[in-house]
Protein backbone atom coordinates (compact mmCIF):
# COMPACT_ATOMS: atom_id res chain seq x y z
CA UNK A 1 0.00 0.00 0.00
CA UNK A 2 1.10 3.19 -0.77
CA UNK A 3 2.57 5.62 1.75
CA UNK A 4 3.65 9.11 2.92
CA UNK A 5 7.19 9.41 2.05
CA UNK A 6 7.61 12.05 4.65
CA UNK A 7 6.89 9.54 7.35
CA UNK A 8 9.21 7.28 6.43
CA UNK A 9 11.87 8.35 4.60
CA UNK A 10 15.42 10.84 5.66
CA UNK A 11 17.13 10.72 2.51
CA UNK A 12 20.24 12.45 1.76
CA UNK A 13 21.14 12.64 -2.07
CA UNK A 14 24.49 14.46 -3.08
CA UNK A 15 25.06 14.50 -6.69
CA UNK A 16 28.70 14.73 -8.14
CA UNK A 17 29.99 17.67 -10.69
CA UNK A 18 32.86 18.58 -12.79
CA UNK A 19 34.10 20.87 -9.93
CA UNK A 20 37.04 19.25 -7.55
CA UNK A 21 38.33 21.69 -5.03
CA UNK A 22 42.45 21.35 -4.56
CA UNK A 23 42.73 19.28 -8.04
CA UNK A 24 44.41 21.04 -10.68
CA UNK A 25 41.54 20.80 -13.38
CA UNK A 26 43.02 18.97 -16.63
CA UNK A 27 40.50 17.34 -19.69
CA UNK A 28 36.94 18.23 -18.70
CA UNK A 29 35.09 16.08 -20.97
CA UNK A 30 30.88 14.86 -20.54
CA UNK A 31 30.51 14.05 -16.90
CA UNK A 32 28.34 11.27 -15.70
CA UNK A 33 25.87 11.21 -13.24
CA UNK A 34 27.16 10.32 -9.58
CA UNK A 35 25.20 10.46 -6.32
CA UNK A 36 25.89 9.13 -2.95
CA UNK A 37 21.66 8.44 -0.68
CA UNK A 38 20.93 6.76 2.34
CA UNK A 39 17.48 5.86 3.84
CA UNK A 40 16.42 5.99 7.05
CA UNK A 41 13.93 3.40 7.04
CA UNK A 42 13.94 2.37 10.56
CA UNK A 43 15.96 -0.37 12.27
CA UNK A 44 17.52 -3.22 10.04
CA UNK A 45 17.11 -0.88 7.21
CA UNK A 46 19.15 -2.39 4.19
CA UNK A 47 18.99 -1.69 0.56
CA UNK A 48 19.25 -5.37 -1.46
CA UNK A 49 18.61 -5.22 -5.12
CA UNK A 50 18.54 -2.67 -7.97
CA UNK A 51 16.60 -2.36 -11.54
CA UNK A 52 17.67 0.54 -13.62
CA UNK A 53 14.28 1.51 -15.79
CA UNK A 54 14.33 3.86 -19.02
CA UNK A 55 13.87 6.66 -16.52
CA UNK A 56 15.51 5.78 -13.36
CA UNK A 57 16.32 2.99 -10.82
CA UNK A 58 14.15 0.68 -8.77
CA UNK A 59 15.60 -0.56 -5.73
CA UNK A 60 14.45 -3.41 -3.29
CA UNK A 61 14.80 -3.55 0.29
CA UNK A 62 14.27 -4.25 4.16
CA UNK A 63 12.72 -1.70 6.54
CA UNK A 64 11.04 -0.80 10.07
CA UNK A 65 8.57 1.24 11.40
CA UNK A 66 5.63 0.82 9.72
CA UNK A 67 4.10 -1.36 11.95
CA UNK A 68 6.51 -0.78 14.88
CA UNK A 69 9.33 -0.08 16.20
CA UNK A 70 10.90 -3.23 15.44
CA UNK A 71 8.93 -4.74 12.50
CA UNK A 72 10.29 -5.52 9.37
CA UNK A 73 8.62 -4.86 6.15
CA UNK A 74 9.41 -5.25 2.41
CA UNK A 75 9.75 -2.00 0.23
CA UNK A 76 10.01 -0.92 -3.28
CA UNK A 77 11.76 2.31 -4.07
CA UNK A 78 11.53 4.71 -7.22
CA UNK A 79 14.10 6.98 -8.10
CA UNK A 80 14.70 9.18 -10.54
CA UNK A 81 18.39 9.38 -12.56
CA UNK A 82 19.64 11.61 -10.25
CA UNK A 83 18.88 9.49 -7.35
CA UNK A 84 15.78 11.50 -6.26
CA UNK A 85 12.88 9.55 -4.63
CA UNK A 86 9.88 9.57 -6.95
CA UNK A 87 7.84 6.78 -5.37
CA UNK A 88 7.85 4.12 -2.12
CA UNK A 89 5.53 1.47 -1.63
CA UNK A 90 5.83 -0.78 2.07
CA UNK A 91 4.10 -3.97 2.42
CA UNK A 92 3.47 -5.27 5.87
CA UNK A 93 0.64 -7.16 8.35
CA UNK A 94 0.51 -7.08 11.94
CA UNK A 95 2.06 -10.30 13.64
CA UNK A 96 3.96 -10.37 10.23
CA UNK A 97 7.31 -9.66 9.21
CA UNK A 98 8.45 -9.59 5.33
CA UNK A 99 12.45 -9.91 4.60
CA UNK A 100 13.26 -9.02 0.95
CA UNK A 101 16.12 -11.41 -0.07
CA UNK A 102 19.15 -10.57 -1.95
CA UNK A 103 19.72 -12.47 -5.49
CA UNK A 104 15.77 -13.12 -5.84
CA UNK A 105 14.53 -10.80 -7.95
CA UNK A 106 14.02 -10.34 -12.04
CA UNK A 107 12.78 -8.75 -15.04
CA UNK A 108 10.44 -10.42 -17.37
CA UNK A 109 10.11 -9.77 -21.16
CA UNK A 110 7.32 -7.08 -21.11
CA UNK A 111 9.43 -5.03 -18.22
CA UNK A 112 7.29 -6.45 -15.25
CA UNK A 113 9.39 -7.35 -12.55
CA UNK A 114 9.25 -9.40 -9.87
CA UNK A 115 10.64 -10.48 -6.22
CA UNK A 116 10.52 -12.95 -3.63
CA UNK A 117 10.32 -12.56 -0.06
CA UNK A 118 10.03 -14.07 3.07
CA UNK A 119 7.13 -13.62 5.54
CA UNK A 120 7.64 -14.32 9.12
CA UNK A 121 4.66 -15.27 11.05
CA UNK A 122 3.52 -17.39 13.59
CA UNK A 123 3.55 -21.29 12.79
CA UNK A 124 5.15 -22.26 9.51
CA UNK A 125 6.18 -18.72 7.41
CA UNK A 126 5.47 -18.59 4.14
CA UNK A 127 6.94 -17.41 0.88
CA UNK A 128 5.49 -14.70 -1.43
CA UNK A 129 6.24 -13.10 -4.41
CA UNK A 130 5.20 -9.69 -5.58
CA UNK A 131 5.18 -8.39 -8.91
CA UNK A 132 5.62 -4.94 -10.22
CA UNK A 133 6.30 -2.23 -12.37
CA UNK A 134 8.80 0.28 -13.91
CA UNK A 135 6.77 3.04 -11.24
CA UNK A 136 7.36 0.46 -8.52
CA UNK A 137 3.36 0.53 -8.42
CA UNK A 138 2.88 -3.12 -7.36
CA UNK A 139 0.72 -5.20 -9.65
CA UNK A 140 -0.06 -8.36 -7.34
CA UNK A 141 0.79 -10.37 -4.75
CA UNK A 142 0.73 -14.39 -4.02
CA UNK A 143 1.67 -16.04 -1.16
CA UNK A 144 2.33 -20.14 -0.93
CA UNK A 145 2.70 -22.37 1.84
CA UNK A 146 6.15 -23.05 2.62
CA UNK A 147 7.19 -27.12 1.85
CA UNK A 148 7.45 -27.70 5.49
CA UNK A 149 6.85 -31.20 7.60
CA UNK A 150 6.59 -29.45 10.88
CA UNK A 151 6.18 -26.20 12.52
CA UNK A 152 9.57 -26.41 13.83
CA UNK A 153 11.62 -26.32 10.46
CA UNK A 154 12.47 -22.75 8.99
CA UNK A 155 11.64 -21.96 5.39
CA UNK A 156 13.62 -19.25 3.18
CA UNK A 157 13.55 -17.79 -0.07
CA UNK A 158 16.56 -17.70 -0.89
CA UNK A 159 16.93 -17.02 -4.92
CA UNK A 160 15.27 -16.13 -7.98
CA UNK A 161 16.44 -15.88 -11.32
CA UNK A 162 13.97 -14.70 -14.70
CA UNK A 163 14.02 -16.47 -17.82
CA UNK A 164 13.06 -13.43 -20.33
CA UNK A 165 12.90 -15.86 -23.38
CA UNK A 166 10.84 -18.64 -21.80
CA UNK A 167 8.94 -15.57 -19.31
CA UNK A 168 9.14 -18.22 -16.66
CA UNK A 169 11.03 -18.33 -13.21
CA UNK A 170 13.30 -20.27 -11.11
CA UNK A 171 12.98 -19.77 -7.11
CA UNK A 172 15.38 -21.66 -4.51
CA UNK A 173 13.96 -22.45 -0.91
CA UNK A 174 15.93 -23.21 1.37
CA UNK A 175 14.56 -25.45 4.26
CA UNK A 176 16.61 -25.86 7.98
CA UNK A 177 16.13 -28.27 10.08
CA UNK A 178 17.15 -27.28 13.84
CA UNK A 179 18.36 -30.97 14.67
CA UNK A 180 19.16 -32.47 11.38
CA UNK A 181 20.04 -31.86 7.89
CA UNK A 182 19.26 -29.06 5.94
CA UNK A 183 18.52 -29.06 2.48
CA UNK A 184 16.72 -27.00 -0.23
CA UNK A 185 13.84 -26.56 -3.04
CA UNK A 186 14.13 -25.85 -6.89
CA UNK A 187 10.67 -24.64 -8.26
CA UNK A 188 10.41 -23.50 -11.61
CA UNK A 189 7.32 -21.43 -12.12
CA UNK A 190 5.07 -19.65 -14.97
CA UNK A 191 5.36 -15.78 -15.32
CA UNK A 192 1.96 -15.63 -13.34
CA UNK A 193 3.75 -18.18 -10.57
CA UNK A 194 1.74 -21.54 -11.66
CA UNK A 195 4.33 -24.11 -10.67
CA UNK A 196 5.53 -26.17 -13.20
CA UNK A 197 7.76 -28.49 -11.59
CA UNK A 198 10.44 -28.58 -8.79
CA UNK A 199 13.17 -30.87 -6.85
CA UNK A 200 14.18 -31.34 -3.79
CA UNK A 201 17.19 -32.22 -2.46
CA UNK A 202 16.42 -34.30 0.78
CA UNK A 203 19.42 -36.67 1.21
CA UNK A 204 21.85 -37.79 4.28
CA UNK A 205 23.71 -34.55 4.86
CA UNK A 206 22.55 -30.84 4.68
CA UNK A 207 22.67 -28.91 1.47
CA UNK A 208 21.96 -25.59 0.55
CA UNK A 209 22.09 -23.60 -2.59
CA UNK A 210 24.66 -20.42 -2.06
CA UNK A 211 23.71 -18.70 -5.34
CA UNK A 212 21.62 -19.60 -8.66
CA UNK A 213 22.83 -18.67 -12.49
CA UNK A 214 21.03 -19.22 -15.76
CA UNK A 215 22.71 -20.80 -18.78
CA UNK A 216 21.02 -21.51 -22.34
CA UNK A 217 19.89 -24.67 -21.74
CA UNK A 218 19.43 -25.01 -17.46
CA UNK A 219 20.17 -23.56 -14.28
CA UNK A 220 23.90 -23.20 -11.99
CA UNK A 221 23.39 -23.47 -8.42
CA UNK A 222 26.44 -23.32 -6.16
CA UNK A 223 25.66 -25.60 -3.51
CA UNK A 224 27.31 -26.18 -0.14
CA UNK A 225 26.54 -29.55 1.74
CA UNK A 226 28.07 -30.88 4.61
CA UNK A 227 29.13 -33.50 6.83
CA UNK A 228 30.49 -34.57 10.32
CA UNK A 229 33.66 -34.69 8.26
CA UNK A 230 33.86 -32.08 6.36
CA UNK A 231 32.05 -29.20 3.36
CA UNK A 232 31.46 -30.30 0.18
CA UNK A 233 31.38 -27.46 -2.51
CA UNK A 234 30.46 -27.75 -6.29
CA UNK A 235 28.38 -25.92 -8.88
CA UNK A 236 25.68 -28.46 -10.35
CA UNK A 237 23.47 -27.93 -13.49
CA UNK A 238 19.63 -28.65 -13.38
CA UNK A 239 18.12 -28.41 -16.98
CA UNK A 240 14.89 -26.26 -17.77
CA UNK A 241 12.98 -29.58 -17.53
CA UNK A 242 14.02 -30.42 -13.90
CA UNK A 243 16.48 -33.27 -15.09
CA UNK A 244 19.60 -33.50 -13.22
CA UNK A 245 22.92 -32.47 -15.44
CA UNK A 246 25.72 -32.34 -14.20
CA UNK A 247 27.52 -31.28 -11.05
CA UNK A 248 31.80 -30.41 -10.49
CA UNK A 249 33.43 -29.97 -7.34
CA UNK A 250 34.74 -26.58 -7.27
CA UNK A 251 38.51 -26.79 -7.82
CA UNK A 252 41.30 -26.54 -5.00
CA UNK A 253 42.40 -23.42 -5.87
CA UNK A 254 43.24 -20.38 -2.72
CA UNK A 255 41.30 -23.20 -0.15
CA UNK A 256 38.39 -24.28 -2.43
CA UNK A 257 36.15 -21.13 -2.60
CA UNK A 258 32.69 -21.75 -2.47
CA UNK A 259 31.20 -19.47 -5.54
CA UNK A 260 29.03 -17.02 -3.97
CA UNK A 261 28.15 -15.41 -6.91
CA UNK A 262 28.11 -16.47 -10.48
CA UNK A 263 28.43 -14.69 -14.00
CA UNK A 264 27.92 -17.12 -17.33
CA UNK A 265 30.30 -15.55 -20.10
CA UNK A 266 29.69 -17.69 -23.32
CA UNK A 267 30.82 -21.56 -22.09
CA UNK A 268 33.10 -19.62 -19.52
CA UNK A 269 31.84 -19.80 -15.62
CA UNK A 270 33.21 -16.53 -13.71
CA UNK A 271 32.83 -16.97 -9.72
CA UNK A 272 33.53 -15.21 -6.80
CA UNK A 273 34.61 -15.70 -3.49
CA UNK A 274 37.67 -15.52 -0.75
CA UNK A 275 40.65 -17.10 -0.65
CA UNK A 276 44.32 -17.26 1.19
CA UNK A 277 47.06 -16.32 -0.48
CA UNK A 278 50.24 -18.06 -0.23
CA UNK A 279 51.07 -17.90 3.85
CA UNK A 280 48.63 -15.82 4.65
CA UNK A 281 45.51 -17.21 7.59
CA UNK A 282 43.00 -15.07 6.73
CA UNK A 283 41.09 -13.90 3.53
CA UNK A 284 40.96 -11.67 0.19
CA UNK A 285 38.43 -11.14 -2.30
CA UNK A 286 38.38 -13.61 -5.06
CA UNK A 287 37.70 -13.99 -9.04
CA UNK A 288 38.13 -16.64 -10.76
CA UNK A 289 37.14 -18.68 -14.57
CA UNK A 290 36.11 -22.05 -14.97
CA UNK A 291 34.60 -24.31 -17.92
CA UNK A 292 31.89 -26.26 -17.93
CA UNK A 293 33.90 -29.70 -16.35
CA UNK A 294 35.64 -27.28 -13.41
CA UNK A 295 38.91 -26.67 -14.95
CA UNK A 296 40.32 -23.93 -13.86
CA UNK A 297 41.53 -20.60 -16.43
CA UNK A 298 42.43 -17.74 -14.22
CA UNK A 299 42.38 -16.84 -10.80
CA UNK A 300 43.23 -13.35 -9.42
CA UNK A 301 43.46 -12.80 -5.11
CA UNK A 302 42.89 -8.89 -4.35
CA UNK A 303 45.52 -9.42 -2.01
CA UNK A 304 45.25 -6.54 0.33
CA UNK A 305 45.04 -6.71 4.28
CA UNK A 306 43.73 -10.16 4.63
CA UNK A 307 41.26 -10.73 7.58
CA UNK A 308 38.41 -13.11 8.14
CA UNK A 309 35.49 -11.41 6.10
CA UNK A 310 36.99 -10.48 3.56
CA UNK A 311 34.54 -12.26 0.56
CA UNK A 312 33.76 -10.81 -3.14
CA UNK A 313 29.74 -11.56 -3.05
CA UNK A 314 28.68 -9.51 -6.49
CA UNK A 315 29.97 -9.39 -10.34
CA UNK A 316 28.87 -7.92 -13.26
CA UNK A 317 30.37 -7.83 -16.88
CA UNK A 318 30.86 -4.27 -18.31
CA UNK A 319 30.48 -3.08 -21.63
CA UNK A 320 34.04 -3.64 -23.01
CA UNK A 321 34.16 -7.58 -21.78
CA UNK A 322 35.66 -6.93 -18.68
CA UNK A 323 34.18 -7.02 -14.81
CA UNK A 324 33.45 -5.21 -11.52
CA UNK A 325 33.15 -7.08 -8.47
CA UNK A 326 31.96 -5.82 -5.25
CA UNK A 327 33.53 -6.75 -1.70
CA UNK A 328 34.16 -6.20 1.61
CA UNK A 329 37.75 -4.07 2.74
CA UNK A 330 38.72 -4.57 6.78
CA UNK A 331 39.98 -1.35 7.27
CA UNK A 332 42.84 -1.09 9.60
CA UNK A 333 42.95 -0.14 12.74
CA UNK A 334 44.09 3.58 13.53
CA UNK A 335 46.74 3.79 16.31
CA UNK A 336 45.58 4.90 19.36
CA UNK A 337 41.63 3.64 18.78
CA UNK A 338 40.35 3.07 22.05
CA UNK A 339 38.02 0.42 20.87
CA UNK A 340 38.54 -2.86 19.24
CA UNK A 341 37.88 -2.33 15.57
CA UNK A 342 37.47 -5.37 13.89
CA UNK A 343 34.47 -4.95 13.14
CA UNK A 344 34.85 -1.77 10.99
CA UNK A 345 34.43 -2.63 7.09
CA UNK A 346 34.07 -0.05 3.76
CA UNK A 347 32.76 -1.21 0.42
CA UNK A 348 35.22 -2.68 -1.93
CA UNK A 349 34.71 -2.64 -5.97
CA UNK A 350 37.23 -4.33 -7.90
CA UNK A 351 37.81 -3.71 -11.63
CA UNK A 352 39.10 -6.46 -13.94
CA UNK A 353 39.82 -6.58 -17.74
CA UNK A 354 38.79 -10.02 -19.45
CA UNK A 355 41.41 -12.14 -18.48
CA UNK A 356 41.84 -11.16 -14.65
CA UNK A 357 43.67 -8.50 -14.25
CA UNK A 358 42.88 -6.06 -11.76
CA UNK A 359 42.56 -2.58 -13.52
CA UNK A 360 41.49 -0.45 -10.31
CA UNK A 361 39.67 -0.67 -7.36
CA UNK A 362 38.12 1.83 -5.18
CA UNK A 363 37.02 1.79 -1.38
CA UNK A 364 33.91 3.64 0.13
CA UNK A 365 34.19 4.29 3.67
CA UNK A 366 32.46 6.64 7.03
CA UNK A 367 35.00 9.56 8.24
CA UNK A 368 32.68 10.61 11.16
CA UNK A 369 32.13 6.85 13.21
CA UNK A 370 34.63 5.27 15.39
CA UNK A 371 32.93 1.79 14.61
CA UNK A 372 30.95 0.97 10.88
CA UNK A 373 30.39 -1.75 8.76
CA UNK A 374 29.69 -1.47 4.97
CA UNK A 375 28.24 -3.90 2.58
CA UNK A 376 27.30 -4.39 -0.74
CA UNK A 377 23.80 -6.44 -1.83
CA UNK A 378 23.31 -5.71 -5.22
CA UNK A 379 25.45 -4.34 -7.93
CA UNK A 380 24.87 -3.53 -11.45
CA UNK A 381 26.61 -1.57 -14.72
CA UNK A 382 23.60 1.70 -15.89
CA UNK A 383 23.27 2.26 -19.77
CA UNK A 384 25.23 5.45 -19.43
CA UNK A 385 28.40 3.67 -18.49
CA UNK A 386 28.35 4.00 -15.11
CA UNK A 387 28.58 1.70 -11.58
CA UNK A 388 25.55 1.40 -9.53
CA UNK A 389 25.56 -0.38 -6.38
CA UNK A 390 22.79 -0.88 -3.06
CA UNK A 391 23.58 -2.27 0.71
CA UNK A 392 23.32 -1.17 4.03
CA UNK A 393 25.74 1.41 5.98
CA UNK A 394 25.82 0.19 9.50
CA UNK A 395 26.75 2.45 12.65
CA UNK A 396 26.19 -0.21 14.99
CA UNK A 397 28.09 2.14 17.88
CA UNK A 398 27.50 5.56 17.89
CA UNK A 399 24.69 5.46 16.04
CA UNK A 400 23.31 3.22 18.65
CA UNK A 401 25.50 2.95 21.68
CA UNK A 402 23.28 0.58 23.77
CA UNK A 403 23.45 -1.96 20.86
CA UNK A 404 20.02 -3.67 20.85
CA UNK A 405 19.41 -3.16 17.66
CA UNK A 406 21.36 -2.26 14.38
CA UNK A 407 21.63 1.34 13.36
CA UNK A 408 21.60 0.39 9.56
CA UNK A 409 20.90 2.66 6.61
CA UNK A 410 20.13 1.33 3.32
CA UNK A 411 22.51 2.86 0.73
CA UNK A 412 22.52 3.61 -2.83
CA UNK A 413 25.88 4.83 -4.18
CA UNK A 414 26.14 5.96 -8.43
CA UNK A 415 29.54 5.60 -10.34
CA UNK A 416 30.65 7.14 -13.32
CA UNK A 417 32.92 4.48 -15.55
CA UNK A 418 35.78 4.76 -13.47
CA UNK A 419 34.13 3.97 -10.34
CA UNK A 420 34.51 7.30 -9.01
CA UNK A 421 31.92 8.76 -6.93
CA UNK A 422 34.17 12.18 -6.92
CA UNK A 423 34.31 12.34 -10.47
CA UNK A 424 38.61 12.23 -11.97
CA UNK A 425 39.23 10.30 -9.17
CA UNK A 426 41.91 8.65 -11.22
CA UNK A 427 43.45 10.59 -13.94
CA UNK A 428 44.98 6.79 -14.73
CA UNK A 429 41.41 5.27 -15.60
CA UNK A 430 40.42 4.60 -19.00
CA UNK A 431 37.16 4.27 -19.23
CA UNK A 432 35.11 2.16 -21.97
CA UNK A 433 34.66 3.61 -25.27
CA UNK A 434 31.56 2.38 -25.52
CA UNK A 435 29.22 5.02 -23.19
CA UNK A 436 29.95 9.20 -22.63
CA UNK A 437 33.48 9.93 -21.44
CA UNK A 438 34.04 10.82 -17.93
CA UNK A 439 35.95 14.02 -16.35
CA UNK A 440 39.62 13.64 -16.03
CA UNK A 441 41.16 16.14 -13.95
CA UNK A 442 45.06 15.84 -12.77
CA UNK A 443 47.63 15.09 -10.62
CA UNK A 444 45.31 13.15 -8.32
CA UNK A 445 46.10 14.16 -5.00
CA UNK A 446 42.86 14.46 -3.25
CA UNK A 447 39.45 15.78 -4.40
CA UNK A 448 36.75 16.88 -2.73
CA UNK A 449 33.43 17.30 -3.77
CA UNK A 450 30.76 18.98 -4.24
CA UNK A 451 32.26 22.49 -3.04
CA UNK A 452 30.47 23.71 -1.41
CA UNK A 453 28.20 21.08 0.22
CA UNK A 454 24.96 20.99 1.93
CA UNK A 455 24.81 17.49 3.12
CA UNK A 456 26.96 14.79 2.15
CA UNK A 457 30.77 15.53 1.18
CA UNK A 458 32.91 12.95 -0.70
CA UNK A 459 36.69 13.19 -0.06
CA UNK A 460 38.94 11.17 -2.46
CA UNK A 461 42.39 10.26 -1.01
CA UNK A 462 44.49 8.86 -4.07
CA UNK A 463 47.45 6.87 -4.51
CA UNK A 464 49.33 9.67 -5.23
CA UNK A 465 49.90 10.13 -1.29
CA UNK A 466 51.17 6.88 -0.25
CA UNK A 467 54.35 7.48 -0.06
CA UNK A 468 53.90 11.19 2.20
CA UNK A 469 52.28 11.17 5.83
CA UNK A 470 48.42 10.65 5.72
CA UNK A 471 46.86 13.94 6.60
CA UNK A 472 44.26 15.20 8.96
CA UNK A 473 41.39 16.95 7.21
CA UNK A 474 40.00 20.03 8.25
CA UNK A 475 36.50 21.26 7.82
CA UNK A 476 35.09 24.99 8.11
CA UNK A 477 31.89 26.02 7.24
CA UNK A 478 31.70 29.63 4.96
CA UNK A 479 32.33 31.80 7.86
CA UNK A 480 35.71 30.20 8.71
CA UNK A 481 34.88 28.36 11.58
CA UNK A 482 36.18 24.56 12.18
CA UNK A 483 33.37 22.04 11.70
CA UNK A 484 35.38 18.86 12.01
CA UNK A 485 38.44 17.06 11.94
CA UNK A 486 39.43 13.16 10.78
CA UNK A 487 42.63 11.74 10.34
CA UNK A 488 43.07 9.52 7.18
CA UNK A 489 44.33 6.49 6.89
CA UNK A 490 44.49 4.49 3.98
CA UNK A 491 44.86 5.64 -0.08
CA UNK A 492 42.82 5.00 -2.37
CA UNK A 493 39.67 5.54 -0.96
CA UNK A 494 36.57 7.65 -0.66
CA UNK A 495 35.51 8.84 2.89
CA UNK A 496 32.23 10.37 2.65
CA UNK A 497 31.52 12.85 5.76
Amino acid sequence: MPVDLKSYIKGLVIKGGLLAALAVPGLHLEAQQTFNVKFDLGSNSIAGALFETNDGFLILGTGGDTLGATHTDMFILKTNNSGETMSLFHWGEPEKECYARTKAQGKFSDSTYITACLVVQPGPNECMLIWFDNDGDTLKTMHFPSPVVDEHEFVETRHLVVDPEEDCFYLSLGIYRPETQNDYVVQKRTKDGELLWEVYTDGPISEQSICMALEDSGLLISESSSTNDGYYRSIKKISKEGNYAWEFPVPPIAGSPMPRDILVVGDVLLCTGSGKPDGELFNVPLLYAVDTLGNVIWQTLANENPSLYQIMNNVVETCDSGYVGAARYHVPQVEGDTLDADDNYAAWLIRYDHEGNILWDRKFSEVNSERYNHEIYDLITTSDGGILFCGEAADHWSANPNMDAPAQQAWIVKLDACGCLVPGCDPECDPPDCHHPTNVPAPNYFLIGPNPVSEWLNIYIGDALANDALPTIYLYDLQGKLVDNFVVNNVNTTYIW
